[in-house]
């Protein structure tokens, strides 16, 4: 996905992205033919964004979405919801719904037992954190001595040795590559007759942290948990 400089810069008239008036007869108010109205899209960002501001005064905006102060980033959808991004894929689907601003920060949008719930809302987010790790398969194909091997084992030789370590991968465009742990994208055509062996490798990543619930008070003062979906717990952690 191109930046906004990048769009610009790529234009055939940078005036279509300038405001409109009498003496500018190039304004488009899709400037960058994404197919949603520029000024929609800057409101829908400016809304989720000031929500996030309000919520983690310590985050931070980006172009498209936000990041918070724990250090996770959320893309901004077309319908004002977000959903993080992860390994730098931005999961771009102008409509397409993901969480709220406040259910990224556990304030508001969860259902909490009515019942048990105290007048003040004194309700507040409890958050744990968990490793991560990417599995991926090793993809071959042989190089050359193989005339005596049996058919379907010939067919993974080409003259041409290949062995990569790799996860498939979907792009923001919905094509399919691969990912190599140390980043690199290839596409489709290099795994192309290659054998593949399923979780041959499992590289573990950075730390994660995550929402595991909320704490409340009761009418008598005392401490009730909830789960991340809003079902009253015994406990957390």
């Amino acid at each position: 996905m191109s930046t906004f400089a990048d769009q610009v810069l790529g234009a055939d008239d940078i005036m279509a992205f300038m405001p409109p008036g009498p003496n500018n007869p190039a304004y488009d108010p899709d400037a960058n033919k994404d197919g949603v109205n520029d000024f929609d899209r800057f409101r829908t960002v400016y809304d989720a964004q000031s929500a996030a501001a309000a919520a983690d005064s310590t985050g931070m905006s980006t172009e498209g979405g936000f990041v918070t102060s724990g250090g996770d980033e959320y893309y901004i959808q077309g319908d004002g919801s977000v959903d993080m991004i992860t390994n730098n894929l931005v999961p771009y689907n102008d409509a397409a719904s993901g969480s709220t601003v406040n259910q990224v920060y556990g304030i508001d949008d969860v259902n909490v037992s009515s019942a048990i719930q105290s007048d003040n809302n004194s309700r507040r987010g409890i958050y744990g954190t968990r490793g991560t790790s990417s599995d991926y398969d090793r993809y071959s194909r042989g190089g050359g001595g193989y005339a005596f091997m049996p058919a379907y084992m010939r067919q993974f030789m080409t003259g041409e040795n290949f062995d990569v370590m790799a996860e498939q991968i979907t792009l923001a465009d919905g094509s399919t590559a691969y990912r190599t742990p140390d980043g690199r994208v290839l596409s489709p055509e290099q795994f192309q007759n290659t054998a593949r062996y399923e979780n041959a490798l499992t590289v573990e990543g950075p730390d994660e942290r995550y929402l595991q619930g909320y704490q409340d008070t009761d009418a008598a003062g005392l401490p009730v948990y909830f789960d991340a979906e809003g079902n009253p717990v015994g406990s957390l952690g």
